[in-house]
C-alpha cells in the first residue's frame, strides 16, 4: 500500500494534532533505539531467547520500512 504525500512535508512544520507528524517526528528515533536494542543482544549468551531476537530483528526491519515509505 504506498502512502500518500504528507500535506505538512512542503511546509515543514509539525502539528500536535496530527498523527503522520507525530510519526515521522518520532521514528528516527524509534529506530535507532532498537536497533541499539537488537546490537546489544547476545543470542549465544541468551539461551533459549534466539526466536525473540528474530522476532525483534523483524520488528526493527518493519520500524524501517514504515520510515522509509513516509519520507
Amino acid at each position: 500500500m504506498e502512502m500518500p504525500l504528507h500535506h505538512h512535508n512542503n511546509d515543514g512544520g509539525f502539528y500536535q494534532g496530527c498523527k503522520r507528524c507525530k510519526i515521522e517526528r518520532a521514528a528516527p528515533d524509534l529506530i535507532n533505539k532498537a536497533q541499539a536494542l537488537l546490537d546489544s543482544l547476545n543470542p549465544v549468551r541468551i539461551e533459549g531467547c534466539l526466536d525473540n531476537l528474530t522476532t525483534l530483528s523483524q520488528s526493527v526491519r518493519n520500524l524501517t520500512d514504515l520510515i522509509n515509505t513516509l519520507s
